[in-house]
């Protein structure tokens, strides 16, 4: 999903997406990545500032945002899991709040 974000993008401004060599949906792996050369990504900003010093990749601020897309929960409903319940709370979903373990 995120490629498709960044592919329109590209297109937005007229220029043709770069033709990925590698794919990842891990963003720590991402960054590795990028530190070793092998190319661009976009992480969460909150990734980022997390490792951005340590692994020695810098930011690069777009004037073209990429559009935020849909996004769903989906867990299973049959297993109590008190993350599921805490991040429906602080998304202020209505259900339970069950405190983590």
């Amino acid at each position: 999903m995120l490629r498709r974000m960044m592919e329109e993008v590209f297109r937005r401004e007229g220029v043709i997406a770069p033709t990925p060599v590698i794919e990842s949906t891990s963003p720590f792996t991402n960054l590795q990545l990028v530190r070793a050369g092998l190319g661009l990504s976009a992480v969460p900003d909150s990734t980022l500032q997390a490792s951005h010093r340590s692994l020695g990749v810098r930011r690069v601020h777009v004037t073209s945002a990429i559009s935020m897309g849909p996004v769903a929960l989906i867990y299973r409903s049959a297993v109590a899991n008190p993350r599921v319940a805490l991040l429906r709370a602080t998304l202020g979903l209505p259900g339970p709040v069950v405190e983590p373990p």
